[in-house]
């Protein structure tokens, strides 16, 4: 069993000279497609087709030795951990 911790960016809370040092952290959706192929996007529609698998970012995920070795082959291998 794994965990899966969906990857994300630091982005600044404002543009002025105060807010601009302010990060926050946004994740990122992690979406699956029924081809086998992965994609890291900050913005998910539900209706885009082919979609099989969708993991939000924000969340952790406990998933399959299967699921975790398709992931890590994709090379999202850094957000993986071994849950025990």
């Amino acid at each position: 069993m794994y965990k899966f911790n969906p990857p994300g960016q630091n982005l600044p809370v404002g543009t002025d000279n105060l807010w601009g040092r302010v990060k926050f952290f946004r994740g990122d959706a992690v979406v699956r497609y029924t081809s086998g192929a992965y994609k890291q996007t900050s913005t998910y529609d539900p209706d885009e087709a082919g979609v099989d698998k969708v993991y939000l970012g924000g969340h952790e995920y406990v998933i399959d030795d299967t699921e975790a070795a398709l992931l890590n082959a994709a090379g999202y291998g850094p957000y993986l951990a071994v849950v025990s």
